[in-house]
């Protein structure tokens, strides 16, 4: 037997004679070794039949066990990859089909219908403007009988007959110069801001702004005229212009 070393791992070899001179494999790192000839692996004095014979005999040998063949995954060809590309959205396109299905045949079922009532929906009350002013005075709730709603209503026929604007406009521009005023701190109630421009005029005159008899007394106000002084300053204004 010769006695070789493993040039890679290290491991200790023992090769029967009969393979010198040729090339295998290691059984322990199955990397490939040369054994040399026999001239090379056994030295001049080593010539005969060494004591340890049978156990030499006994060991197994590098050559006596097959090679190990590592069987490499062939790759696929493109062709096979496209062929199962083509399968995998099938597959897929297939499932969605059949969801789609289940979920049509869940809709086309038929809904238990609804008793049908000829009962009219209730529409909302409407509220008159005179109500929304009269609310807008109080700074809260009143009824619907209120004094001041029937208050708040003539106001409106009476301006509206001397004035230009229509009642929407003249009721809006009076809420306005409640704001306007308390912005500055003075708190007036919007009933007596039309009642006092409502007595400027004790008849009708031509082409008269109610926006403009509005403004000029919430800017009389802003001045320190209280209420009076500045309903009375507006009529003397207006008596003069018209010579009575």
């Amino acid at each position: 037997m010769l006695q070789l070393t493993c040039p890679h791992c290290g491991k200790a070899l023992q090769i029967p004679e009969k393979y010198a001179g040729q090339s295998g494999k290691c059984k322990h790192c199955q990397q490939p070794i040369m054994v040399p000839p026999l001239a090379q692996a056994r030295p001049e004095n080593s010539y005969g039949i060494p004591d340890d014979i049978d156990a030499q005999l006994d060991a197994p040998s590098a050559f006596d066990e097959p090679p190990v063949v590592v069987e490499r995954k062939r790759k696929l060809t493109q062709e096979e990859q496209q062929r199962i590309g083509c399968l995998l959205l099938f597959i897929i396109l297939a499932a969605l089909f059949w969801r789609g299905c289940l979920y049509d045949g869940e809709e086309n079922k038929p809904k238990p219908s609804r008793p049908v009532t000829s009962q009219r929906p209730i529409a909302p009350k409407q509220r008159s403007l005179e109500y929304k002013l009269a609310i807008i005075n109080k700074r809260g709730y009143v009824s619907e009988d209120d004094i001041t709603v029937r208050r708040f209503r003539f106001l409106l026929g009476d301006l509206d007959n001397k004035f230009i604007e229509s009642r929407q406009q003249i009721a809006d521009m009076s809420v306005l110069a409640v704001e306007m005023l308390d912005e500055v701190g003075i708190a007036e109630s919007l009933l007596n801001i039309m009642e006092g421009v409502n007595s400027i005029f004790p008849i009708k005159m031509e082409n008269q702004r109610y926006a403009e008899y509005s403004a000029a007394y919430v800017t009389l106000r802003k001045k320190g005229m209280q209420h009076d002084e500045a309903v009375g300053s507006l009529g003397d204004i207006i008596r003069a212009l018209s010579g009575r």
